[in-house]
């Protein structure tokens, strides 16, 4: 029992290892583009999804020159 539960910890330690290293990866690629839009907190992040959401409620239906 003890073997599975070191092998789930360490499955889910290299996960967020990779997340995190990749989270910094992504910051600094966003600093060195001088990307100012990102938001800064999670309040910031709820309120930017929020607005996504109610702007895509329907989609577009594009039709072709010939159709009527």
């Amino acid at each position: 029992m003890l073997d599975v539960l070191l092998r789930y910890e360490v499955a889910f330690d290299r996960q967020y290892a990779r997340a995190l290293n990749l989270l910094l990866k992504l910051r600094t690629s966003a600093s060195l583009l001088n990307v100012t839009d990102l938001p800064q907190s999670a309040e910031e992040n709820q309120e930017l999804a929020a607005s996504a959401e109610s702007a895509q409620s329907e989609p577009e239906i594009l039709k072709f020159p010939n159709e009527t």
